[in-house]
């Protein structure tokens, strides 16, 4: 980790794929995310991947309040700025044209 960065958690999928990170910067509220180039996708009150880029063919998501404060929690731990997150299959790949991308 660099010193502008307060907390990286990196997301995988159940198989172990590497699905990017969510970065917290010291002294902001905004969440960064780092990885994969179609960058962020919330639907349903969920974060995540219509589908894993590790070749599972299933749609990869959490809540993302459950994914804020898992970041928050680590933020604010003095002994640790990495840990990585499981987020679960919600089943196979939803349409593209329903998904609504935020730019991250």
């Amino acid at each position: 980790m660099t010193d502008h960065r307060s907390a990286q958690l990196k997301l995988r999928c159940p198989n172990r794929h590497d699905l990017g990170s969510l970065i917290k910067h010291r002294g902001q509220t905004a969440i960064t995310y780092a990885g994969h180039p179609w960058g962020i996708r919330i639907h349903d009150g969920f974060f995540g991947f219509p589908v894993c880029p590790g070749g599972c063919q299933h749609e990869v998501a959490e809540i993302p309040e459950k994914l804020e404060a898992i970041l928050a929690e680590l933020a604010n731990n003095p002994d640790k700025d990495e840990d990585s997150y499981t987020l679960n299959f919600l089943g196979p790949p939803r349409e593209m044209g329903r998904i609504a991308e935020i730019d991250s």
